[in-house]
């Protein structure tokens, strides 16, 4: 999915750079971001979507941010993603990913499956 990155996306920046994890901010990904300076940690994007917005990546810097960073910068996008009107906010996960209990317990709930079939190469 791609497309514009919509304003209730969000970045984690480490503000000073430091290793102090406590000093982690969750803010703006688009609109001239949060914090002059620092380092980004973690992010979450959303696009839209057949006129839905997308989460499409949620990343972040395992070795770098604290422990829950990912549900917070979800639990931002779902609130800022309310605040800005939506009714609904989409995300993908694959079956067995460890992270489903997260998005389970921010409101997320199992509405559709797919499944999709690996084409060997031709040999020539």
């Amino acid at each position: 999915m791609t497309g514009e990155i919509l304003p209730c996306s969000v970045l984690a920046v480490d503000r000073d750079d430091a290793v102090d994890r406590d000093d982690v901010v969750v803010g703006d990904a688009v609109g001239g971001g949060v914090v002059v300076g620092g380092v980004v940690v973690g992010g979450a994007v959303v696009t839209l979507f057949h006129d839905r917005p997308w989460v499409v990546e949620v990343f972040r810097h395992p070795a770098r941010t604290p422990s829950g960073l990912g549900a917070r910068m979800l639990a931002a996008v779902r609130d800022r993603a309310a605040a800005d009107g939506w009714e609904r906010l989409g995300l993908v996960v694959s079956e067995g990913n460890p992270a489903r209990g997260v998005y389970e317990r921010l409101g997320f709930t199992l509405v559709g499956s797919s499944m999709t079939v690996v084409i060997p190469s031709r040999s020539t």
